[in-house]
């Protein structure tokens, strides 16, 4: 087989790991208005809007199941996901600069949010991404937006983008363009152009993590903390607060990413 069939081929089903996702996801969102239309009584329109409100619950159930189905896949092509979530030992220093540059790449995207409010298209697509957050009424809806943001759908994408989908590509590409390409794919699967943008970069950052330290736990750490900091305050920053937040995340960023690839355990 050439370099290029078998380039052709990691991608492929690198991809079909990324589509066998998004079908289960609408499988589950099919579902749910079924038992909404059919149990609920409910008309689909009223089923449709109210499903804003069960977002993380719906991402959530999408995410377990595809990690069985992944599991089972593994199974059958002698590739097992234990393999991939097993955590390779790093030093404890190497989880701590993760969480720093997670931090840092967080100031960076509250001065980007800041600024991009004031460009037509990306601030069309940031209110569209806020009609899509759910509203909390009860603590228990709250407790399971934490778990789904920090906790589950980190562990899920981390598996999904750099276990499997990296994993493949790295088989038949060079470190950088692996990086890239799984960074292109992580941020297009978000479908929100304000996202995207942002996410690319972060994507970059989790591939070199992930790449370096072949730690599956480091990565979800980042991606974690990442998805925690969203609590940082992101406001229309005075020219100021822009400055100490930039230089602040390029500081954490840079420092932090230099220790990684200096002193991570792939060499």
């Amino acid at each position: 087989m050439t370099v290029r069939k078998k380039r052709l081929k990691a991608l492929l089903k690198g991809a079909i790991y990324v589509a066998l996702y998004y079908l289960i996801s609408i499988g589950v969102q099919l579902v749910f208005l079924f038992w909404q239309r059919k149990i609920l009584n409910k008309s689909i329109a009223d089923a449709y809007n109210g499903m804003v409100d069960y977002t993380y619950a719906l991402s959530s159930i999408s995410a377990i199941f595809s990690i069985f189905v992944y599991g089972f896949i593994g199974k059958l092509s002698r590739n097992p996901i234990h393999t991939i979530i097993k955590n390779k030992k790093v030093v404890p220093i190497i989880n701590i600069m993760a969480v720093c540059m997670a931090i840092g790449a967080r100031l960076l995207v509250s001065v980007f949010y800041s600024y991009a409010q004031k460009i037509q298209p990306l601030r069309e697509s940031i209110e569209a991404a806020g009609e899509a957050v759910p509203e909390f009424h009860t603590l228990g809806q709250i407790m399971v937006a934490l778990f789904a943001i920090v906790v589950l759908m980190p562990f899920f994408e981390e598996i999904l983008f750099r276990g499997l989908f990296m994993g493949e590509l790295i088989k038949s590409f060079r470190p950088l363009p692996t990086i890239i390409i799984q960074a292109a794919f992580f941020a297009a699967a978000h479908m929100v152009l304000f996202q995207s943008i942002f996410t690319f970069g972060v994507g970059v950052l989790l591939g070199i993590v992930y790449y370096k330290t072949q730690s599956l736990k480091t990565a979800v750490l980042f991606h974690g903390a990442f998805n925690l900091s969203a609590i940082i305050p992101q406001i229309d920053m005075s020219l100021k607060s822009a400055v100490v937040y930039g230089v602040s995340g390029i500081v954490l960023c840079a420092f932090s990413l230099a220790y990684i690839i200096l002193y991570g355990k792939n060499k």
